[in-house]
């Protein structure tokens, strides 16, 4: 029987060594922290289900992952623009899916290594893998940071998206209550140092728009990088989630495709097929949108947003016209390679995949 080393138990990491096991494959994991999901301190995150026709929810029945985690559809979004303008939007099929990030039941990363466990992988804690077969290691370096608060509140649930580049340079900030529970982060893109003063200018912000109360606060700061690579392939081993990069680069949703891009390298060991083929058929074309679309967000200015909000408002449902902005278009396919020339240029780099482009230094 074949062994499979993965490195890196998160999501990515994970869900090929499910796939493999269920496959008949011996599977070990190593993760060199003490548990699964120690990067996260029970936050909120967003499924993100606009991006594709499938929901998020079909994708994981499809590649064998059970939803037996919390789970919370969610349906609108307040936007609040830098003017202080309020944009309510909503959708009749679901935006996002909020989930928790942890190791604490019903939270997701608790949930998946369960999962592992019960289909015979083997999981290797405080580890480094050496010469692993799939490599989930997480981002190589911060090309965007977030900081968030992890609270209880007595606040009515809500979800408040900011975009402020005095209050998040190039990012944005987010409030999101549920269940008595919250997540307030900032995330952004250029001035690292300022971090924590943005942090707080972001929660006064979104308490002056909609007040609430803290309780038992957990704080924690992470790090996002984000490119296409040429090949998810490197030797024998094979990158998957946000080792390999695979970000969307406009609001950092990844964990669509860190889930995909684990079942397709399990796939990949498994009959034989080429891994670089398969996640490029699956979601290439996604990342490519995302260059353009991070390209109109930081070098529009006011105007362009204002467009798209104007756009968005026409169309009435918001998970319609987002789902637009992930669909290729000659237009769009003329236009993105002067958005990688805005954003980046092709040199060697930093990443651990072999990278076909990469963002400006920050």
């Amino acid at each position: 029987m074949k062994k499979i080393t993965i490195a890196g138990a998160g999501p990515s990491g994970l869900c090929a060594a499910i796939s493999l096991a269920r496959a008949g494959l011996q599977v070990q994991v190593q993760e060199k922290e003490k548990n699964a999901g120690t990067r996260w301190v029970g936050s909120f995150q967003c499924l993100e289900n606009t991006s594709c026709d499938e929901d998020f929810l079909e994708m994981l029945e499809r590649i064998g992952i059970k939803k037996d985690f919390y789970c919370k559809p969610l349906y609108g979004v307040e936007v609040i623009d830098g003017k202080g303008a309020s944009h309510p939007f909503s959708s009749a099929r679901p935006l996002w899916y909020l989930i928790r990030r942890g190791n604490e039941k019903g939270m997701l990363d608790y949930s998946l290594k369960k999962q592992a466990i019960k289909t015979g992988v083997k999981l290797k804690f405080g580890t480094q893998a050496k010469d692993a077969n799939i490599l989930a290691t997480g981002p190589s370096f911060a090309e965007g940071i977030a900081r968030e608060m992890v609270f209880e509140t007595n606040a009515k649930d809500q979800f408040l998206l900011l975009l402020d580049n005095t209050i998040a340079p190039k990012g944005y900030a987010y409030l999101l209550i549920a269940d008595k529970t919250a997540t307030l982060c900032v995330a952004i893109m250029k001035d690292f140092s300022g971090i924590n003063k943005y942090f707080e200018l972001a929660r006064s912000k979104l308490a002056q728009i909609s007040p609430f109360n803290v309780k038992n606060p957990k704080y924690k700061t992470n790090f996002v990088s984000f490119h296409i690579p040429s090949s998810a392939k490197r030797d024998s081993s094979l990158y998957v989630g946000e080792a390999a990069g695979f970000q969307d680069f406009v609001f950092g949703f990844g964990l669509r495709d860190a889930f995909l891009s684990g079942y397709l390298a399990a796939k990949s060991i498994i009959d034989g097929s080429d891994y670089d083929s398969l996640w490029k058929k699956e979601f290439a074309s996604r990342l490519e949108l995302g260059i353009l679309n991070r390209a109109l967000y930081e070098f529009g200015g006011d105007s362009a947003f204002a467009n798209l909000i104007s756009q968005a408002e026409k169309e009435k449902d918001f998970g319609k016209f987002l789902h637009s902005l992930s669909k290729p278009t000659l237009a769009k396919g003329f236009l993105t390679p002067f958005a990688k020339h805005l954003l980046g240029r092709n040199n060697s780099c930093n990443h651990a995949a072999n990278c076909a482009w990469r963002p400006k230094k920050r």
